[in-house]
């Protein structure tokens, strides 16, 4: 059929809504938020220390705004050594399902494994 505008008129195809995102939960990272509270700020010292150990994406972009407060790196200059971090929690799949297969996975595995760091022991360039 004609319309005004010329053209045909074309059959609309309406697609289905996309699906519920149906969220797991996840066990709490560095900087997530646990009632209310940052994780990082239950372990004394931890955001500082862990500040300035990665370069700011948004520096190199030329679009961070937060200048000497960005808690990342501008300068390769800034950069300090990331505290290791590695086995001082329990995996996550292991606790879910009993078993991990990540080959690269940097959680503890068994309560042998786990072990406590003192972050200000760990050597600061």
């Amino acid at each position: 059929a004609w319309r005004p505008g010329g053209g045909r008129r074309s059959a609309v195809r309406l697609s289905p809504p996309p699906p519920a995102v149906v969220s797991r939960p996840r066990p709490p990272s560095l900087g997530a938020v646990e009632g209310g509270r940052c994780a990082m700020a239950a372990i004394p010292g931890l955001q500082e220390r862990c500040a300035k150990t990665r370069l700011c994406n948004f520096f190199l972009r030329g679009s961070c705004s937060k200048g000497t407060r960005c808690s990342f790196a501008h300068f390769e200059e800034e950069l300090k050594q990331a505290p290791n971090l590695r086995c001082t929690k329990m995996c996550p799949a292991v606790r879910a399902r009993g078993t991990c297969h990540d080959a690269r996975c940097s959680y503890a595995h068994t309560k042998a494994q786990l072990r406590r760091v003192h972050i200000w022991d760990q050597a600061t360039p």
